[in-house]
């Protein structure tokens, strides 16, 4: 009797879980990142999922402008690392339809549920213009896929 009711706790536990259509999200802010890197400095923020696709950027340093046209800029994260190949193929695909051939679309996932270099094969193909890699991933195979097996 009592393994009869622990099965029908963990089944009716596990159905509610899959009722829970809203995704998990975090509260951010934009995130900015400066990094002196050869040839100059890499800046990088995120897009909050409230802004438009249209959404252009323009960049200063020390009141001026540096980019000579707005930049439209993209980035994908897979956050937990286990969204099969054929979703990120898909979601890269329809943004890159979207967002048009000039906007850049940067995929991030992690090696969580072994499947990160299939999923970087398909963001590739689908449009992606970069992917994130690791030169010397150290964490227990949670981390980005290295270079070399990419």
């Amino acid at each position: 009797m009592r393994i009869k009711q622990i099965l029908i706790t963990a089944m009716l536990m596990t159905v509610a879980m899959g009722m829970n259509a809203q995704r998990a999200t975090d509260k951010l802010d934009r995130g900015l990142v400066a990094m002196k890197v050869s040839g100059g400095v890499y800046v990088n923020w995120r897009i909050p999922a409230e802004e438009y696709y249209d959404v252009t950027y323009n960049v200063y340093r020390d009141g001026v402008k540096l980019n000579d046209a707005p930049l439209s800029v993209s980035n994908f994260k897979d956050a937990s690392g286990t969204s099969t190949p054929h979703n990120v193929y898909e979601t890269i695909k329809r943004a890159r339809k979207l967002l048009g051939p000039n906007v850049s679309i940067v995929f991030h996932s992690h090696e969580t549920a072994g499947v990160s270099i299939q999923q970087y094969m398909s963001a590739i193909e689908a449009g992606a213009t970069q992917v994130d890699l690791s030169m010397s991933p150290c964490s227990g195979g949670t981390c980005q896929p290295d270079i070399i097996t990419m």
